[in-house]
């Protein structure tokens, strides 16, 4: 993440020391974000504004192994589940 850019989460609060030491502001929408909050994201995405950040990736038949993820708090990025 390049300095002076923006950290946002909307699954649990960013952390704010790794945002300070990363040179960055923090964003977070509690509850469950609404259709056109993730439109934004989406266009913001599509634009090259925003990044996101994949720390796993899954077929449906591991969905298991995702979900163990999951739980123990994997920390930095998401988890993708591949349906085909």
């Amino acid at each position: 993440m390049r300095r002076g850019g923006r950290l946002i989460a909307i699954a649990e609060p960013p952390d704010e020391t790794r945002a300070q030491v990363l040179g960055v502001s923090t964003s977070f929408f509690a509850g469950h974000p609404s259709a056109d909050l993730l439109s934004t994201f989406a266009r913001l995405i599509d634009a090259g504004q925003l990044r996101t950040f994949v720390s796993a990736t899954f077929e449906l038949r591991e969905a298991d192994k995702a979900h163990e993820l999951s739980q123990r708090g994997h920390g930095h990025g998401r988890i993708i589940l591949h349906v085909v």
